[in-house]
């Protein structure tokens, strides 16, 4: 699969071609547009990206602070390596259990995860009374 999806992405990005700036330039959106299974890919980038940025600004620079008393930030490196090693034993067993259940599932678990962490903030936003 991933060399069928290099192969299209070189095909936008030929550099033989007179327009090879602006080609490889939009090649990511003319992967979009061109190959329908980008489009479902999409989502779950997004919900990814915006999970990451929203737990390493907001969550370990703000609700850290607050939550464990911790002013000077001595803790982040911690329960940042802590989310790591969760995300690392979550990849070995959700790649034996895609064999059993397919990967549909494991990616619905994955986008609920990532949803699931703001739904706290969601629920009661005042973190200061935490």
């Amino acid at each position: 699969v991933n060399g069928r999806h290099n192969a299209t992405a070189a095909k936008y990005c030929d550099n033989t071609s007179a327009h090879y700036s602006g080609k490889k330039m939009t090649a990511t959106f003319q992967l979009f547009y061109n190959d329908s299974k980008m489009k479902y890919m999409f989502g779950l980038n997004a919900v990814f990206g915006l999970s990451a940025a929203y737990l390493n600004s907001y969550v370990n620079g703000e609700v850290v602070k607050i939550a464990l008393d911790d002013v000077n930030s001595e803790d982040v490196g911690f329960l940042g390596a802590i989310s790591v090693s969760v995300a690392s034993i979550g990849c070995i067993l959700f790649g034996f259990l895609d064999k059993k259940i397919g990967k549909g599932l494991i990616l619905t678990i994955g986008a609920v995860a990532f949803i699931s962490m703001h739904i706290p903030f969601l629920v009661y936003p005042q973190v200061k009374s935490w």
